[in-house]
Order: C-alpha cells, then structure tokens, then sequence
C-alpha cells in the first residue's frame, strides 16, 4: 500500500492524522511522513486494515469524504460579497475622507545672542553684593572666622562671562572680566 492510498483509507475510515497516530502511538508528523511516503510502513498498513471507522463519523472534510459526498466547488465570489449581492448584508460604508495635512505654525523668530560684553559694575554689581552678604550670613551660621576666605567654597560659581587666563594651560578659568586675566585663576593661586 501506498502512502496517498494509507490516507485516502484513513479518510474514509473518518480519522484525522492526530488521532491515527494517537491510536498507533506515533506522533502527528510521523503520520504526515508516512502518508507522504512512496510506500506506507507495514504497521500503518495493518493498523488501517483492523481498525472500525471512527464512532463519531470523522469531523470536518472527513466526515465529507467517508459520506461520498464531492467537495463543494469554489464559489467564484467572496461570501462577503455574495450576502451582499443577496440582501444579507448592508454595502460598506465609504471611509470619510481625511483632511490634507495641515502645515504646523511657523517657529517664532529667534533674535541672535548679544555679542558685546557688559562690565560687571553696571550688570552684577547688585548681585555681587547680594552673594557677599549672603556669603557672611553663611559663615556666620557655620562659625567660620573669614567669609571672605570661606566665599569661594559658599558661593555658587559666577554667572558673568569669564575670561581667558594667559597662565592657563587650558586658557579659561573662571575669571570675571572685571579681575586680570591671572587673577584668582583656579589653578594659578
């Protein structure tokens, strides 16, 4: 026997593959490779020769195929379109169409940074003695004896522009432009 003729006889029997292999002790792809096969292992050939047609009739196209019933032809239109052409089923509804998208607002224009530098008398001179004050009032709380020496570790660092130290291997510091270029360097003190 013939692997094609092993599966045309377990359809007529009303087995799937799943449940032949369940009975037989195989699994489902050992099933699929003997019926795929040019002959079927003996086995299977006895197997099919003693066994009862299924009690429940097969399922699906086995039940189909064990009834002597053809298969039905394709339709030649889809089933949504045929409940349609019935009655069955309302046609679609055209999808709204969407608006073109829109362009976003343009940005706001932004004006260049000011390239000149303003002295720290007339910009921070009130900042300056704001940090001094508050630089005491630190110290004072703290019990240092000199703020003035303790300033640079209380104070946040300056948020003027700072210069370029000449000493400096890396020539910036944080200096203010106020001071000279060397003066209160951080690596040069």
């Amino acid at each position: 026997m013939t692997g094609a003729e092993a599966a045309e006889r377990r359809k007529a029997l009303g087995y799937t593959q799943a449940a032949l292999a369940k009975l037989l002790g195989t699994s489902s792809p050992t099933m699929a490779r003997w019926e795929a096969a040019e002959s079927a292992p003996e086995a299977l050939t006895r197997a099919l020769g003693s066994l009862a047609p299924s009690p429940g009739g097969g399922r699906g196209p086995y039940r189909r195929a064990a009834a002597g019933k053809a298969p039905p032809e394709a339709p030649s239109a889809s089933p949504a379109r045929q409940r349609r052409r019935e009655g069955l089923t309302p046609p679609p509804v055209p999808k709204a169409r969407r608006k073109p998208a829109q362009a976003p607002p343009p940005l706001p224009v932004r004006l260049p940074p000011a390239s000149e530098v303003q002295e720290a008398e007339a910009v921070g001179a009130v900042l300056l003695e704001d940090m001094s004050a508050h630089a005491e009032r630190v110290a004072e709380l703290l019990g240092l004896e000199d703020a003035t020496r303790h300033a640079r570790r209380v104070l946040p660092p300056p948020r003027y522009p700072v210069a370029a130290c000449q000493r400096c291997p890396w020539k910036r510091c944080p200096v203010p432009l106020v001071a000279a270029p060397a003066e209160g360097c951080c690596l040069w003190r």
